[in-house]
């Protein structure tokens, strides 16, 4: 889940809507779609880049942990295969970026209800 369910893209913004019986209609249901844009775009903002690169970061944030050697994100696109398996190049967040997503640590459960 190192992606969220979604909601590190950066596409789950307020009033989200997915298809019948897709789980992410619960699961971002209420304000919790709010909620998330919100924690989003302050966090890209925090690391200084566009919404569209969140992902990777959460990707390489993952791969930071030194006892994980693969991450295996949902795809739903070509487009999302070349993006996420670019992040298989070795770089990894600088120590900047770490304290940065460090100050970002959300404890909630979107499974549980509210």
């Amino acid at each position: 889940m190192a992606l969220d369910e979604g909601g590190l893209t950066g596409r789950i913004r307020a009033g989200a809507s997915f298809p019948k019986g897709d789980f992410r209609n619960g699961y971002f249901g209420g304000d919790r779609a709010a909620r998330v844009e919100q924690h989003v775009d302050a966090l890209a903002a925090d690391l200084g880049v566009p919404l569209e690169q969140v992902p990777g970061i959460a990707l390489r944030y993952v791969l930071s942990a030194p006892e994980v050697s693969t991450v295996i994100p949902g795809m739903r696109t070509v487009r999302n295969v070349e993006r996420n398996a670019a992040v298989s190049d070795g770089r990894t967040l600088t120590g900047e970026q770490l304290a940065t997503l460090a100050e970002h640590v959300w404890e909630r459960n979107f499974y549980e209800r509210e």
